[in-house]
């Protein structure tokens, strides 16, 4: 098993021209990307991308993983910019688990940690029948339990959820989260796909 690099992050009134010269949640056409690994890997090149990390969704039985990982290997020295293997995983409970084997997170050199469903499977349409307070409860719950107990790096999108389905998510409640950020060392994604303002 190859030994895991990790990717490094500075706080933000540390970010320079370097530092944010950079995308570390890329999905490949392996999962819901539109492109290949080795086709979104020359774009990185042509845009001068300093860093990047192909991070994949993966499930518990996402039994491909390992050999995508190889091949992406198998062709990340070939590019100028640095390339980190990874993976999205979604929170399962309250606990802080996550839908990855223990092999694959082994493997992987970066690790996503989100909340895109809640327990019970409720996808997108059903949190929307929940009212505002809710959901933002729930995700906020589910979030924490990944800051404090999952082996991630990065929580993304923090009140992605909510933002999604109700256009907002309460900014006490992202306050403490990025608070549990700093105790604990993981970062957190700020997406301009899910996080348009909060109030």
């Amino acid at each position: 098993m190859p030994i895991r690099t990790k990717v490094s992050f500075v706080r933000f009134n540390e970010l320079n021209d370097i530092s944010v010269n950079c995308d570390f949640h890329m999905h490949t056409s392996q999962t819901d990307g539109r492109n290949s690994a080795e086709e979104m890997l020359k774009q990185m090149d042509l845009k001068s991308v300093a860093q990047c990390a192909i991070t994949e969704h993966v499930r518990h039985d996402s039994d491909w993983c390992v050999d995508f990982f190889q091949s992406v290997r198998a062709i990340r020295d070939e590019y100028k910019g640095k390339v980190y293997i990874g993976i999205e995983a979604k929170a399962i409970d309250f606990d802080g688990h996550l839908d990855a084997s223990e092999v694959v997170l082994q493997e992987a050199e970066i690790v996503l940690g989100s909340v895109h469903r809640f327990p019970g499977g409720s996808a997108l349409k059903e949190i929307g029948k929940l009212t505002y307070e809710e959901a933002s409860r729930t995700e906020f719950e589910l979030a924490s339990a990944l800051l404090k107990n999952a082996p991630i790096d990065v929580l993304a999108p923090p009140g992605g959820v909510t933002q999604r389905c109700f256009g907002r998510f309460p900014d006490e409640r992202f306050r403490e989260l990025r608070t549990i950020s700093l105790d604990r060392g993981v970062a957190g994604e700020i997406s301009s796909s899910y996080l348009k303002d909060f109030n």
